[in-house]
């Protein structure tokens, strides 16, 4: 069967709007290297919390767990006294010094860095399902009320204090920008200089509403902030807006040398390099360490990545994705580890495709699929999936029963050809010498639309290997990140990236499917779809109602709770509107020479990313920061 690779390049740069790729999710660079993306990125600024399509995430994400506290537990007796052996912690980053920006409405050469120079309201714990403190002391909820009170010990880098005002200006820049997080706002109010109050359009989940307003906060008035500031809180016309909008998301804040974006972080940018960025404490920040500088050396290929380490070059790293064969030649003092991700790939199909858009047509695909050799394909920062649920497979054993997960259909884990052929026939299709044909005699083709990231390339590799052995013209087509936006976007694909992730709870799966904003344009099913009975995969369809199991999910709890997860379970499983293919993990690296970092299994180790995070946290009884270099 052939097999074809197109590459096209950038020549629509300028066709898909810099909001559209913020909503859709920036993640041209978050996916770029081996550390998925620049050790500087930051966790998405001002996105809505609920997965989106990819990198930015709005908040750290959502759980059914507690509050979690804000000590980490005792790292050890760094920095209690001498010099430190180390004065500069040594990071990657991707972004170049020289035109880097600090404004993460644009994401063309955003800098990233927010994990370091800015504080989120709250941070949450992959290991533990629960939140940390951070500017936001306090979460609460009453039925549409929530209220968060905010911690007056941090500061701005010039002494003045982070206020209830500041969120609230960076909330109304969201606002004149059209974030989806305002569907769900219905007003805000900033009673004192640390409480913000928000009335939201239904009960919610607590989690699942501290997630949605969860962010890094990076708006600062008395700074050049201020002319968006002033924008975002006018009343303007359509125009006005669409003008305002434009002229925000083409800012390059901070890209001239010497300038540096407004920080509350624990560090503060001190100098751009031609080969890097230098950080330094910020003298307000509320917790000691004993780290003088961090730098950020700019790497650009994965093997660059790979040598600093090789070579003991690399202190840490947020994100690390490494070969076996590679990490092997690292040095002992060196540890690889997982983070959980919360996060499925789960490819999209286009639902109005002749073939493909039939339910059997997919469910071909996913006996085709062998998703063991996938993993040997991708980015090794992701593990095998063992059941299409939607979910994760650690979120999935946490949430269904053990009896619905014996009910899902198996489509794997390794490709299953002849099923895959029954559910073809079952399409219509017809295989003749060797090749499948339509009813009307025509060649049955597959289009796999990706960008040039490393995850998206193994997709493709996996199908066409697939494709080939099975009879089906399969053409991998490679473009550029704002292409593959516009493409995606306009429903110009067989089949592209997606995926589904959430924080810790199944709703906000379902946000990355019943999500009207980027998937009707390939008709994926929003409202109702017709399903077997559950249990029953060759039983008569019926209707099901998605909008309301997604609203009941939203505020249930317990067995009720379950019962929801279930159905959108099945949901997956039998419509199969997105297809869920692996776990995705995000890799991390410390060492441990010089540094004074927890055990890599430590509860404390879940929040992404220890090399920021641990500056945020102190040990039990102190005002240390966990994260302390040693000393001589």
């Amino acid at each position: 069967m052939s097999r074809r690779t197109k590459t096209e390049f950038d020549t629509h740069r300028n066709a898909v709007s810099r909001r559209r790729l913020l909503q859709m999710g920036a993640i041209g660079t978050v996916m770029g290297l081996a550390g998925c993306g620049s050790d500087g990125n930051g966790n998405g600024t001002d996105g809505d919390g609920d997965g989106g399509d990819g990198g930015s995430n709005g908040g750290d994400g959502g759980s059914n767990g507690g509050d979690g506290g804000s000590n980490g537990g005792d790292g050890g007796d760094g920095g209690s006294g001498g010099s430190p052996i180390d004065s500069t912690a040594t990071l990657f980053t991707n972004a170049p010094p020289n035109n880097s920006h600090f404004n993460p409405y644009n994401p063309a050469q955003h800098a990233g860095f927010e994990q370091y120079y800015s504080i989120q309201l709250f941070a949450f714990n992959g290991n533990t399902n629960e939140y940390h403190s951070r500017l936001g002391s306090e979460f609460t909820l009453e039925d549409t009320t929530a209220t968060i009170e905010l911690d007056d010990s941090y500061s701005w880098q010039d002494g003045s204090a982070v206020t209830a005002n500041d969120v609230a200006n960076q909330f109304q820049i969201a606002r004149m920008l059209d974030y989806p997080i305002w569907n769900r706002i219905e007003s805000m109010e900033v009673p004192d200089d640390t409480t913000i109050v928000f009335e939201v359009d239904r009960p919610y989940s607590k989690n699942i509403i501290r997630s949605n307003l969860n962010r890094f906060i990076v708006v600062k008035e008395g700074s050049e902030w201020d002319q968006w500031i002033d924008l975002a809180s006018q009343d303007l016309s359509d125009e006005e807006k669409s003008s305002a909008q434009e002229d925000l998301q083409s800012w390059n804040y901070a890209v001239e040398k010497g300038k540096t974006p407004a920080a509350n972080g624990p560090l503060v940018l001190s100098e751009r390099r031609s080969d890097g960025w230098l950080f330094e404490q910020n003298e307000h920040w509320p917790y000691e360490f004993n780290i003088p500088e961090y730098e950020f050396r700019q790497v650009t290929s994965d093997n660059g990545i790979w040598q600093m380490s090789i070579a003991d070059e690399m202190d840490m790293a947020s994100h690390h994705s490494v070969t076996a064969d590679t990490k092997s030649q690292y040095p002992e003092h060196m540890e690889h580890f997982t983070l959980p991700a919360n996060e499925c790939i789960a490819p999209v199909l286009n639902h109005e495709h002749p073939v493909w858009g039939q339910r059997e047509a997919r469910k071909a695909l996913a006996y085709l699929i062998d998703r063991e050799r996938l993993i040997r394909n991708m980015n090794p920062r992701h593990s095998q999936l063992e059941q299409v649920s939607g979910y994760t497979d650690v979120l999935a054993e946490d949430i269904l029963s053990e009896n619905f997960r014996g009910q899902l259909e198996e489509y794997g884990v390794n490709s299953q050809p002849e099923k895959a052929a029954e559910m073809m026939r079952a399409a219509g299709m017809e295989r003749v010498n060797g090749t499948w044909q339509t009813s009307e005699g025509e060649t049955v083709t597959f289009e796999w639309m990706g960008a040039r990231w490393p995850d998206a390339t193994g997709i493709a590799t996996t199908l066409g290997t697939h494709f080939e052995k099975f009879g089906v013209d399969f053409t991998d087509t490679t473009v550029s990140t704002s292409s593959w936006s516009q493409r995606k976007s306009q429903g110009d694909y067989t089949m592209t990236w997606h995926v589904t992730a959430g924080p810790g709870h199944p709703w906000f799966y379902t946000t990355n499917v019943l999500n009207p904003q980027i998937l009707t344009q390939v008709s994926v099913p929003q409202e109702t779809a017709e399903l077997p009975p559950v249990g029953e995969p060759d039983g008569e369809l019926e209707e099901f109602n998605l909008r309301q199991m997604q609203g009941d999910m939203a505020v249930a709890e317990g067995d009720d709770l379950q019962n929801y997860a279930e159905q959108f379970a099945w949901f997956i499983n039998q419509a199969l509107p997105v297809m869920p293919i692996t776990n995705a993990g995000l890799s991390s690296l410390v060492t441990y020479d010089d540094w004074e970092f927890p055990e890599t299994d430590a509860d404390i180790m879940g929040i992404q990313f220890p090399p920021s995070q641990l500056l945020k946290e102190t040990r039990e009884g102190s005002n240390r920061t966990v994260l302390q270099a040693k000393t001589e």
